[in-house]
């Protein structure tokens, strides 16, 4: 089916009320709240979790579940929960309706008050601002907006290495540091929706994940975990808003890795993030068909093969043979596919060359892809830069191995079309 866009991968966790000033936590999961839940009809995504043990009695879905495991149950604020802690490798089917609106009507008076309360006589100058905007707005959604711009024209930076915050935390990262990751723009955003009447709760969980093309499924690390808002509008219920996002828009299109200026050096490589890619997949099939599954269901397995009354240390060893050789062969298929890229590259740029050769444009054999394209750039008036781009792609194919560039070698000689008027006639060079 169609996968969810990237920024709509927010991974629903823990939803946190309840804030002292220092700290956020749940407070109480299960009081005795009217909910509303999707019905199974209005969901549109329908998916498998592998989730790894965490020790915690959460569980993590896109918003909103309409189908869970057995076992687990749904709060009042839609956190997926299970009664026992994930000590093992859990998996479970859902599915989600995106578009749910949750309590759009009324808000409960329960939810309405720990979603408006602040401590006393903390960050004064956040409230002073709030309760003046409060007066300026004409409406929540006004002011919910004149909020997020407040975080986007100023000076924010988003970073992950930021200074603890003390006493009047929201403050001092307001209007004096201005530097944090989503955690400081989840607090302190809903702090200002709270000091100015509008309810609002942080939630946290995790956000987008990296498509792993080999086993056709989505990677979610510790790296992209998250924290945003959400507030409360009259007629519209609970919606989400993410303050990150205005600081660091490339953290919610792109993930955590984009949100952050720096290299990993030769993790950047393509062929190690293939392999890094691959090697996920083959112990995501491990996970999958192994470790979920008890004696009995192994047995059943290998049945088959030949392996079924073999005990279990002795399967182990099976295991790793066959994932040896199985990694061997991916190996082999990887190298082999790498190098018809890399033919498929140099075919790409002869034919390109030879539609230069009217123009009277030839490639001496001493002469490097770089050092041709530099010599008769100045001589093309229309396709000089164009050029300089195909040798880009064709070098970063042939001699760096990314072959993930090949389809934009591939469009760009389709559109290269030099003409002869467009060039200074310059002597033939011949190979």
């Amino acid at each position: 089916g169609v996968n969810p866009p990237q920024d709509e991968l927010y991974w629903r966790g823990p939803v946190l009320w309840d804030f002292d000033g220092n700290t956020w936590t749940q407070g109480n999961l299960e009081h005795a709240e009217r909910r509303q839940i999707p019905s199974s009809r209005d969901a549109e995504w329908w998916y498998e979790v592998q989730l790894e043990p965490h020790e915690q009695h959460w569980l993590f879905a896109l918003d909103y579940p309409t189908r869970w495991p057995r076992g687990s149950f749904v709060t009042h604020d839609h956190q997926l929960v299970t009664r026992n802690p994930v000590t093992t490798l859990t998996r479970y089917e859902i599915s989600t309706a995106p578009n749910f609106k949750d309590l759009p009507d009324e808000l409960p008076f329960q939810s309405k008050f720990r979603s408006l309360r602040l401590p006393k006589e903390r960050n004064v100058r956040t409230i002073a601002m709030m309760e003046a905007w409060r007066q300026e707005a004409p409406s929540d959604h006004a002011l919910v907006q004149k909020s997020l711009n407040y975080f986007r024209e100023q000076e924010f930076f988003y970073s992950l290495e930021a200074p603890p915050l003390g006493l009047n935390g929201v403050d001092e990262f307001l209007f004096d540091l201005r530097v944090g990751y989503c955690e400081y723009y989840a607090s302190a955003f809903v702090v200002m929706m709270r000091a100015a009447d509008i309810p609002a709760r942080v939630v946290t969980g995790y956000l987008g994940g990296e498509y792993n093309s080999v086993g056709n499924y989505l990677l979610v690390r510790q790296s992209d975990a998250h924290a945003w808002a959400e507030v409360w509008i009259e007629g519209e219920g609970w919606i989400r808003v993410d303050p990150t996002a205005m600081v660091s828009p490339e953290r919610v299109e792109y993930g955590a890795s984009a949100a952050v200026d720096y290299s990993r050096g030769w993790q950047d490589w393509s062929w190690v993030r293939h392999f890094q890619t691959s090697v996920d997949a083959v112990r995501n099939l491990w996970n999958q068909w192994v470790l979920s599954f008890d004696s009995r269901r192994q047995q059943r397995l290998f049945n088959p093969l030949g392996f079924g009354q073999l005990k279990h240390e002795h399967l182990i060893i099976v295991l790793i043979i066959l994932l040896a050789v199985g990694g061997f062969i991916l190996h082999f298929l990887l190298q082999r596919q790498a190098l018809q890229t890399k033919e498929e590259a140099v075919r790409l740029y002869r034919r390109a060359l030879r539609r230069l050769k009217p123009l009277g444009l030839r490639k001496s054999p001493n002469e490097g892809p770089f050092e041709f394209a530099e010599r008769i750039q100045g001589q093309l008036s229309n396709a000089g830069a164009e050029w300089m781009l195909i040798t880009r792609d064709y070098y970063q194919i042939r001699y760096a191995g990314n072959t993930e560039r090949l389809e934009s070698l591939r469009q760009r000689c389709q559109r290269f079309r030099p003409k002869l008027e467009a060039a200074e006639k310059s002597p033939a060079m011949t190979i």
